[in-house]
C-alpha cells in the first residue's frame, strides 16, 4: 500500500475542516431562521420528560450532520485511506469544539461572567437550543453542552462511513 503524501493529507484535513464549519454556520443560521422559537418537541419538556427532550432534540439536530459527513467523503478527490481521513476530520472537529467549550467554561468559571456561556450555544445552536427554551439543572446545561462538543463529529464520521459503504457496493 502505497504511503499517503503528508501534504495532501493536511490540505485534505483543512479542506474537510473548513466544509464542516461552513456547513455548521450555515444549518445554525438556516435552523434558527425556520424553527424561531417554535420547538417541536417542547410537549416533551412540560410533560416531564426533560432527558427524553435533550436526546430526542440531539438525534434530530444531529441528522444534517450525517449528511454533512456524506457530503465531505462524497468530495474527496482521491480514494487512499478515506477511512482513516474521516477519523482524523472528525477527531478535529471534536478537539476544536472542545477547546471552545472548555475555554468558555473557564472564562465562565474563573470571572463571574454567568451568561457568556450564549457564544457557545449560539455556534452549536441545533444542538443546544433547547438549554434556551426549558429550565435545566446546572448538571444538565453542563452534560448537555459536554456532550455537544462530540456529537457533530460523531454524525460527521458516521456519515462517512455511510458513504464509505455505499461506494463499496457501487464497485
Amino acid at each position: 500500500m502505497m504511503k499517503l503524501k503528508k501534504d495532501d493529507f493536511n490540505s485534505s484535513l483543512i479542506k474537510g475542516l473548513i466544509a464542516t464549519f461552513i456547513f455548521s454556520i450555515a444549518y445554525t443560521f438556516v435552523y434558527s431562521l425556520v424553527l424561531k422559537s417554535h420547538d417541536p418537541l417542547r410537549f416533551l419538556a412540560e410533560k416531564g420528560y426533560v432527558n427524553t427532550y435533550l436526546f430526542l432534540s440531539v438525534v434530530i439536530a444531529s441528522i444534517p450532520y450525517t449528511l454533512c459527513g456524506y457530503f465531505i467523503m462524497l468530495g474527496r478527490n482521491r480514494i487512499k485511506d478515506l477511512k482513516r481521513k474521516q477519523a482524523v476530520l472528525a477527531l478535529a472537529v471534536a478537539t476544536i469544539s472542545l477547546a471552545f467549550y472548555l475555554i468558555i467554561a473557564g472564562v465562565q468559571f474563573i470571572f463571574a461572567y454567568r451568561d457568556i456561556n450564549i457564544f457557545y450555544i449560539m455556534m452549536n445552536y441545533p444542538l443546544l437550543r433547547s438549554l434556551l427554551t426549558i429550565d435545566l439543572t446546572g448538571f444538565q446545561i453542563n452534560i448537555t453542552m459536554l456532550l455537544s462538543t462530540f456529537v457533530p463529529s460523531i454524525f460527521i464520521y458516521l456519515g462517512g462511513l455511510l458513504r464509505l459503504k455505499a461506494f463499496r457496493k457501487e464497485i
